[in-house]
């Protein structure tokens, strides 16, 4: 694991500070809500949940890696590269450590807190739809639909099964503080995509950026962000707490500035991609810690 863009590729801090910041705004709506946090059994699911997106990740180079019959990368393109030089085999025994770590972690924390069919069916859930986005024949990764998988995973289910392991029912206040998200996520996604569009599409490195085409996904792109806050103000008008609501509406001018630049490239000016990816990365990281200090600090 010499190459640093796949060790990078394969470790997605990214995907693992999402992880973390959806699974602390479950554990600070079972807090909001007057709970006591089981914080032994929450940290053994989180970091089952690490080895889970590691896992996935590694499986993914397996079956991508030039040597492998179901590859359908091409030559010219940079991952392509970067896996040729490593061994194919490596990746699957580190992807089955992975895995192995991640369902010994679910198993000891099954028996120490007992029977929870609730919870087991969320876990079952959220390990399918990840590994379902790398691995044959499903790779929805392939057929575009693996950022918006990958999304409702991390941004949904995980808070979720945060929430259940403290509260155990769900509460709507959840569903008004991740739907949002979720927008704001697959936003992200899509513009994190777009430096590498023509990559990816001649390169054989399929993702929802290439399944919509370059102007659609832009015009998608705005219209996730629009949404997103419209959500925002309407859970707002419909129950959600001010104290909870306020402090997301202020990072509206992050995303108008966001949605500017998605603006200006559809118009056919030169892209900042850099400044582009910083604003998207940190609207979602900023919206996810007022939501979380919000929760904690009620």
């Amino acid at each position: 694991m010499k190459n640093g863009k796949l060790l990078l590729e394969i470790l997605q801090p990214g995907a693992i500070f999402l992880t973390l910041a959806g699974f602390s705004v479950g554990l600070g709506v079972a807090h909001y809500l007057g709970e006591t946090i089981d914080w032994g059994h929450s940290l053994l699911v989180y970091a089952a949940l690490v080895f889970l997106v590691w896992a996935k990740n590694l499986l993914r180079n397996y079956f991508d890696h030039p040597e492998s019959f179901y590859s359908v990368l091409k030559n010219t393109h940079t991952r392509y590269t970067f896996l040729s030089g490593v061994k194919r085999l490596i990746l699957l025994n580190y992807g089955l450590l992975a895995l192995t770590a991640a369902t010994f972690l679910i198993t000891l924390f099954a028996f120490r807190r007992g029977p929870d069919l609730s919870l087991t069916l969320i876990i079952v859930l959220i390990a399918a739809l990840l590994l379902l986005t790398a691995i044959p024949p499903f790779s929805l990764q392939r057929k575009g639909f693996g950022e918006l998988v990958e999304g409702i995973a991390m941004t949904g289910l995980i808070p979720l099964m945060a929430l259940l392991l403290s509260n155990g029912t769900p509460h709507p206040v959840l569903a008004m503080l991740s739907l949002p998200v979720l927008l704001l996520f697959l936003a992200g996604k899509l513009a994190f995509s777009l430096r590498t569009y023509l990559e990816d599409k001649n390169g054989g490195n399929p993702n929802l950026l290439n399944r919509l085409d370059w102007v659609r996904a832009m015009k998608l792109h705005n219209y996730l962000l629009i949404i997103a806050y419209l959500l925002i103000a309407f859970f707002g008008f419909i129950g959600l707490s001010w104290n909870l609501t306020w402090p997301m509406l202020t990072t509206f001018p992050l995303a108008v500035g966001e949605f500017l630049q998605i603006q200006d490239i559809l118009n056919g000016g030169k892209p900042n991609w850099k400044m582009l990816e910083f604003s998207s990365g940190g609207l979602i990281g900023l919206v996810y810690y007022l939501q979380i200090f919000s929760l904690w600090t009620h």
